[in-house]
């Protein structure tokens, strides 16, 4: 067994704000423009990129984690509801932003109904995905978030029924579905093309003033073709089914926070812990993330493992700066394993 060894080294800087403290523009009553961002200066002690979408290397990126978002609300006919968010992502060509929603929305009583490119409901920050200042640490815990090659949008139906179960308890429950898509993905040298012909899935939020957890159940039936940039095209999907679990929750118990998640499919089990400690405008973090394939799973068992220690910085209530170390280990059984959430085969 060969272990692969890697230190990283971030400071991220965030700008303007999360959905909950968005820099907004009131345009009217009625409409309003928004927007966050997010960039880093990160390097590493190994040339094989890290991270999914980001290629994070030896050599010092000022891009990797860039992330620019503007949002239009717009509200008409008292119920009726629209928004459109286009973004800038670490993968994007800054003259290539992508459609990240648009949706048509309806509120009828405790139901929420919308119908568009819409995001999955899949993780505890799905919502808020590619909001910098909305996570504690400089990005999500990638072997969970990136599980699904970093598809974060379907375009389809969602309904969601918003009940008080008491003063301080309240539950979502959120059905929603995709008849159609094409979503496209890559990994290293890896390009794949995907083709939705159904999707489904279910989201149940319990949240209370100091704690939330969230689970979801999601199944799609697919097509999908596999590129390697120098070989062609290396796989081939037919309708195939995939079906995903996953489970977090946070809890925080006055300067503490403590959150965990775990993401289950038949090709993989992931999870994360992290904890915090809030000191004034300073809150020291620290994590631990585990990936690895199942015993019955067509790929050999191999496991990654990344340990991060950083401390967060809120400048202002919209403003925040991380400074970050990550070391993460991934393990090879044999040549043909993956290579954990190093997205090539290991230069060195």
């Amino acid at each position: 067994m060969k272990k692969f060894n890697l230190t990283a080294t971030a400071t991220a800087f965030t700008l303007l704000a999360s959905p909950y403290a968005l820099a907004t523009i009131e345009i009217t009553d009625d409409l309003s423009f928004s927007g966050f961002g997010s960039t880093s200066v990160t390097t590493t002690d190994n040339k094989t990129p890290l991270f999914l979408n980001r290629e994070i290397t030896d050599e010092t990126c000022y891009d990797c984690d860039t992330n620019l978002g503007l949002q239009l609300d717009y509200l008409f006919l008292d119920n009726f509801n629209a928004s459109i968010q286009v973004m800038k992502r670490p993968q994007d060509e800054w003259s290539e932003p992508q459609l990240e929603w648009a949706y048509i929305g309806y509120n009828y009583e405790q139901f929420d109904i919308k119908a568009g490119r819409l995001r999955l409901p899949i993780f505890l920050d799905s919502e808020v995905f590619y909001v910098g200042h909305a996570y504690t640490a400089a990005r999500p815990v990638a072997e969970v978030y990136d599980s699904i090659l970093g598809i974060t949008s379907y375009d389809g139906v969602g309904v969601t029924w918003n009940a008080e179960l008491t003063d301080d308890l309240s539950l979502t429950v959120n059905p929603y579905g995709a008849f159609s898509g094409s979503p496209d993905a890559e990994k290293g040298d890896l390009e794949y093309e995907f083709t939705i012909n159904y999707s489904t899935g279910l989201a149940i939020d319990l949240a209370s003033f100091d704690y939330k957890i969230h689970f979801n159940v999601f199944h799609a039936n697919f097509n999908g073709i596999a590129t390697h940039n120098t070989f062609g095209k290396v796989a081939e999907f037919k309708d195939e089914n995939f079906t995903m679990y996953s489970l977090g929750g946070e809890y925080t118990w006055e300067a503490v926070t403590l959150r965990a998640e775990t993401y289950y499919a038949d090709h993989q089990f992931n999870w994360y812990t992290q904890a915090g400690y809030n000191i004034g405008i300073f809150t020291p973090y620290v994590s631990y993330a585990e990936m690895y394939y199942p015993q019955d799973a067509p790929q050999s068992t191999k496991r990654n493992n990344t340990i991060t220690a950083g401390i967060r910085f809120d400048v202002t209530p919209s403003i925040s700066i991380n400074a970050e170390y990550q070391r993460t280990e991934a393990e090879k059984n044999n040549p043909f394993d993956s290579n954990g959430q190093f997205t090539t085969p290991f230069v060195d």
